[in-house]
């Protein structure tokens, strides 16, 4: 939940910057330095995703400064420096491989949109779906040596919220994502040049770099990041949109509303992360168990983890089901991996699973998980020598040789000793 990603993390560091650009004109004690505060604050806006290298952060910064800019220039200047400043972002951080992936992920991702578009995915992770809609994808190709073939992985995002929403939700998703972005680019468009009070203005600055990343990667399917912009969307709703007699001033009532709008979104994420963190520090406790040789304790630890807790959690179901299958409790394992599975997928379960079948003699089962593994991320050369290994203990011997070639002629993505192994 917490995983660190530079290029949304950062939005945190973002906020504070944003609101002294919007802010520093409001005090007269710093209005002979303002022009300086506001140029270092702007280059250290700049500077921060560049040096994270993140494109779309850069320009999420760049639209939010001149969305506070906008009320001191002229249109003409206005315009000349935004179309600039896009054009120096496309020529500098243009990295070809990076696009390419994207452009895969969004293609992979709208034919799920075009299967799911009225009911959504419902209980199905988008993990799961787009996985296995990218595994048929690759099934279907002449040829899985291709610049996509090379650069696909596993997926666990769309890298555009909207598009994600709307798979998830359905006609829903759509109406919520249709309905939010047109009521936020109104407000943007709205209120540019009149004299609204200072934290409006504050509250749009501050949701146009979360909106702008979210159109090219995923800031608000992370929990924490999704909790600042609901905070932020929730103040500025309060702001802009109750009802006049609701926000008279000092009035109890309006001051009731924000607060209890606030509290319930700062529970429920709040309430989230506690769980998350109690269970983990279980986990924890069990693994340290494992590795200093107490596997009874471990497992005994382990197992406070309530089932449905730990089945549908990455870490905690496939640490157990490896721990069965190092106890030689095999059907164990494939049942503990198979029911995580309606959780979390990705190549290196499917591989497991793979090895695992093959191990019980189970040879189409094996043959299906591993030919899932080879189609979700191609250019591991491991799948292709899991494949061989498989037809030839099943005594498929043209299978057998056409994998071989296949581990033989396939380029390398990664040099490694075991990469080279494979090879040879």
């Amino acid at each position: 939940m917490f995983s660190f990603n530079a290029s949304i993390d950062i939005i945190w560091l973002i906020m504070p910057l944003i609101l002294v650009i919007g802010s520093i004109h409001l005090f007269s004690i710093f209005q002979k330095w303002e022009t300086a505060i506001r140029i270092c604050t702007t280059l250290i806006l700049l500077f921060i995703p560049i040096y994270f290298n993140s494109r779309a952060l850069l320009l999420g910064n760049l639209l939010s400064i001149c969305y506070f800019q906008k009320m001191e220039v002229n249109r003409r200047k206005y315009l000349v420096w935004l179309g600039i400043t896009l054009i120096g972002i496309v020529l500098i951080f243009w990295k070809f491989t990076s696009t390419i992936s994207r452009i895969h992920i969004w293609h992979i991702s709208l034919n799920l949109l075009q299967k799911n578009w009225i009911k959504g995915l419902g209980s199905t992770p988008f993990n799961v779906a787009f996985n296995h809609e990218q595994a048929e994808w690759f099934a279907r190709q002449s040829s899985l040596n291709t610049q996509v073939g090379l650069l696909a992985n596993d997926g666990y995002y769309a890298f555009n919220d909207w598009l994600q929403i709307a798979i998830e939700w359905g006609i829903w998703g759509i109406s919520i994502s249709t309905i939010f972005l047109t009521w936020f680019i109104c407000l943007v468009n709205e209120f540019r040049n009149n004299t609204l009070s200072f934290w409006p203005k504050y509250f749009i600055g501050a949701l146009i770099p979360i909106i702008t990343l979210s159109m090219v990667s995923y800031p608000l399917h992370k929990e924490p990041i999704l909790a600042l912009a609901l905070i932020l969307a929730w103040l500025l709703f309060c702001n802009l949109h109750l009802p006049a007699f609701f926000t008279k001033p000092n009035s109890t009532l309006t001051s009731f509303i924000r607060i209890i709008g606030l509290s319930m979104i700062v529970f429920v994420f709040g309430y989230r992360f506690w769980v998350q963190h109690s269970f983990e520090k279980i986990y924890n406790a069990s693994v340290y168990e494992w590795k200093i040789g107490n596997r009874a304790e471990g497992l005994k630890i382990i197992d406070q983890i309530p089932d449905n807790i730990l089945v549908s959690t990455h870490p905690f179901a496939v640490t157990k089901a490896y721990w069965f299958w190092q106890m030689d409790s095999v059907p164990k394992a494939i049942h503990l991996l198979e029911s995580h599975h309606s959780f979390h997928c990705n190549q290196r379960n499917h591989t497991l699973l793979g090895r695992w079948y093959n191990e019980t003699g189970d040879f189409a089962f094996a043959e299906r998980h591993m030919l899932l593994s080879l189609h979700i991320t191609p250019h591991l050369l491991e799948s292709r020598f899991d494949l061989m290994k498989l037809y030839t203990k099943c005594g498929k011997k043209q299978k057998a040789s056409y994998w071989a070639r296949e581990l033989i002629k396939f380029p390398i993505k990664v040099k490694n000793e075991r990469a080279d192994y494979l090879k040879n």
